[in-house]
């Protein structure tokens, strides 16, 4: 199904019951954000890639090394004289070395690293918009609850006033006892729903309390519109934004760092060229010394029991291995964001015969109190006009309440949710 969202079923008509003040979404987020040990660790996990590829960045730069030898030592030198230098030795030095990586082992150290650095990144922006999308899920959660509460309540004092009147009747003779307890059976039946209204309202108050720190009841749902005008306007918006979704991209940096890993094994299999400078003095046998070397130093593997040609065909098993992962990544992501795009899609579609169906049976309640005030109608009647209004009423919350769920979901995906 393709097209767009119309902005009359992207911004709920709830949205402008609620009450300009109170506790908005933005605060809400601000505090989940600032107390979430999830959030913390994510940057932990950032900070400690970054000290990764300070540790890869470290392997370009010379090594600079103190030497030092204390023991026993016996020289001979042959020139015009010979001359045997016998006793105790000590030399002290200063060596510098320069790896100079004409293969690229450094440059592979670096893309992985930097890879790694990214990764964590968008893992930490994955923890973000998950204690985001949980934060408005309950701050959604909360306000729609309380709705359902405040009409729970009204209709439960309804039945208890009808069930005077009924009973005031009953007692003059001018209404049949049957009607009464039918009346009080509808009463005790709205008592107990609003008792569990009151339990799921209070669940989603604990669970806002818990993800922002303090329980509030002001909730602001105009500020509920922030999720509507973040969402894509167009199937085609929301898909050429999957890319930035933080599952994806991580399994996008996993692929570069094995590719990163592979260049380094393959660089690692060609010799290491350095440059080295030493410097030493010293006493041997009671005659100082003084020895200065310098030059470039070869190194070439010749065997060693298969070990870097497995290592290398291990980094390109892991290469394919993350090329795959992406691939089902996105897929997983495709499949995930559609199905709340379908789900928003349909949900904007029942909602407008939702609101006819209410407007209906507001329509026959008005019917009912009419022929009711002339004798025609029974009060069982009345209320059972007054319970089809209150279950259009819900069918719309449980609507637009799912609504606002899969909005959110689809923000997550994209990593849309904005806690700033």
């Amino acid at each position: 199904m393709r097209g767009s969202i119309s902005p009359a079923v992207l911004i709920t008509a709830t949205l402008a019951a609620g009450p300009a003040g109170g506790y908005t979404l933005a605060e809400a987020f601000r505090d989940a954000l600032a107390q979430d040990a999830r959030v913390a660790a994510a940057q932990s996990r950032v900070m400690h890639a970054r000290d990764g590829l300070d540790e890869a960045a470290a392997g370009g730069r010379p090594t600079i090394s103190a030497t030092g030898r204390l023991g026993y030592a016996r020289s001979r030198n042959e020139a015009r004289t010979v001359s045997v230098y016998d006793g105790s030795a000590l030399s002290v030095g200063l060596r510098v070395s320069q790896d100079l990586d004409p293969f690229g082992r450094l440059a592979g150290r670096m893309r992985t690293a930097e890879a790694r650095l990214r990764e964590a990144g968008h893992a930490a922006e994955g923890a973000r918009q998950e204690v985001l999308a949980e934060t408005a899920l309950s701050f959604v959660e909360q306000i729609f609850r309380k709705r359902i509460l405040d009409r729970r309540e009204a209709f439960a004092a309804l039945l208890d006033t009808l069930a005077e009147t009924a009973a005031e009747r009953v007692a003059q003779g001018t209404l049949d006892r049957t009607e009464l307890h039918e009346i009080l059976r509808r009463s005790h039946r709205a008592r107990a729903e609003r008792v569990a209204a009151g339990a799921r309202y209070r669940i989603a108050r604990g669970t806002l309390a818990r993800l922002t720190g303090a329980a509030r009841d002001g909730l602001a749902a105009a500020s509920l519109a922030r999720l509507a005008a973040a969402a894509p306007g167009r199937w085609e918006d929301a898909l050429a934004r999957l890319d930035s979704a933080p599952a994806v991209a991580q399994a996008r940096r996993r692929l570069e760092a094995a590719e990163g890993e592979l260049a380094f094994r393959r660089a690692d299999r060609m010799p290491t060229v350095a440059l080295e400078i030493e410097a030493e003095r010293g006493d041997a046998g009671g005659v100082g010394t003084l020895e200065v070397r310098g030059g470039a130093r070869l190194a070439a593997p010749l065997y060693e029991g298969g070990l870097r040609a497995a290592r290398l065909r291990r980094a390109r098993r892991a290469v394919e291995t993350a090329e795959r992962d992406l691939a089902a990544e996105r897929h997983r992501a495709g499949t995930a964001l559609r199905a709340q795009w379908e789900m928003i899609e349909s949900l904007g579609a029942s909602a407008r015969d939702l609101a006819a169906a209410t407007a209906d049976a507001r329509t026959v309640l008005a019917l009912v109190e009419s022929k009711l005030a002339t004798g025609r109608a029974t009060i069982v009647r009345q209320i059972e006009a007054r319970q089809a209004v209150l279950g259009s009423e819900f069918d719309r919350l449980d609507n637009r309440l799912d609504l606002e769920t899969a909005r959110i979901e689809m923000l997550r995906i994209l990593a849309a949710l904005d806690g700033g």
